[in-house]
């Protein structure tokens, strides 16, 4: 998951006022207020900037910006079952709010309590539904669970919404490499049985090691949907060779691993993981973590039954 925001819980904030007194008692603008988180922010001051949170969220409770500071806010605090106990009080206070329960499933995804995060999540969307950045996030949280054909279904609710500034960019980007999976794992748009490889690759690399998973790696100057998905007339083909192991995979994207792998980019097709690659797909369905390994045969995955974690 770290990739974007890394989006969690909130720690326990140990007071006696509640957000209806502190709306009653503070009447101060919320462009004061988020001049006082930044600040806050800036000089380390967590617990501060969270005291300022929650008057900006009682005065304002449908700010998107307030609650994406709380939870980021959040996210730089160790104690995962503070931050559960936290988002508790906020889903008190804020009973309509979709925000709450999202960030609730965060919190309790870093707890490995996993059914518990997928009927937080679903009660997210459905007090959410009219909201794109709840679906952005939901879409995201689907990607990072491997469950790749509801991230499908939650991306297009948000462009059916009409997306939201503060996500746009990097949902785009994820969707695309969502498409750059869902190709294989479906056979859309892959080389014809006669098809030959390149010989001659532009660059032809081994890859040792990964900072985050290798789609976005790869892309990390920017993201063009013809490099992924293919479509070029010319363009220099490349080939990156990936040893590792099952027990020591390397991160091909959100919930899918690799070893003893090569991957290609070519013009006519994209990025594809080359024939007789081997994979494993971690997914959370249920609540229940699935593996299931395999190999790619004709451009496409072939998986073996699932497991459990």
């Amino acid at each position: 998951m770290n990739r974007c925001l890394e989006l969690f819980g909130v720690m326990v904030i140990l007071t006696t006022v509640t957000l209806s007194s502190v709306a009653q008692e503070t009447k101060v603008s919320p462009g004061q207020l988020e001049n006082e988180v930044v600040a806050y922010l800036q000089a380390g001051k967590v617990t501060e900037a969270i005291q300022s949170l929650k008057k900006w969220i009682a005065n304002d409770p449908t700010s998107d910006e307030a609650w994406l500071y709380l939870a980021h806010a959040s996210a730089r605090l160790a104690d995962q079952k503070a931050k559960l106990a936290c988002w508790d009080e906020m889903i008190k206070a804020q009973p309509s709010s979709a925000f709450a329960r999202l960030f609730k499933a965060m919190a309790l995804y870093g707890l490995e309590q996993l059914p518990e995060a997928e009927a937080e999540l679903t009660a997210a969307t459905s007090l959410g539904l009219k909201e794109p950045l709840i679906w952005a996030y939901v879409f995201k949280m689907h990607i990072d669970w491997g469950q790749y054909e509801k991230a499908k279904a939650d991306y297009l609710k948000y462009e059916a919404l009409g997306g939201h500034k503060l996500s746009d960019k990097w949902v785009k980007d994820y969707d695309l490499y969502r498409q750059a999976l869902e190709r294989q794992f479906r056979g859309i748009n892959l080389p014809p049985p006669d098809w030959q490889m390149p010989s001659d690759f532009l660059i032809d690399s081994g890859v040792k090691e990964l900072n985050g998973f290798w789609l976005e790696a790869m892309f990390s100057q920017g993201v063009d949907a013809k490099s992924i998905l293919g479509g070029y007339t010319s363009q220099s083909s490349a080939r990156y060779k990936f040893e590792g192991s099952d027990q020591s995979p390397f991160e091909y994207a959100p919930g899918l691993y690799i070893w003893d792998a090569v991957l290609i980019q070519t013009p006519e097709y994209g990025v594809l993981l080359a024939n007789g690659s081997r994979l494993k797909w971690v997914s959370i369905v249920e609540g229940v973590t699935k593996i299931r390994r395999g190999i790619i045969k004709g451009w496409k995955f072939h998986f073996d039954n699932e497991g459990s974690k």
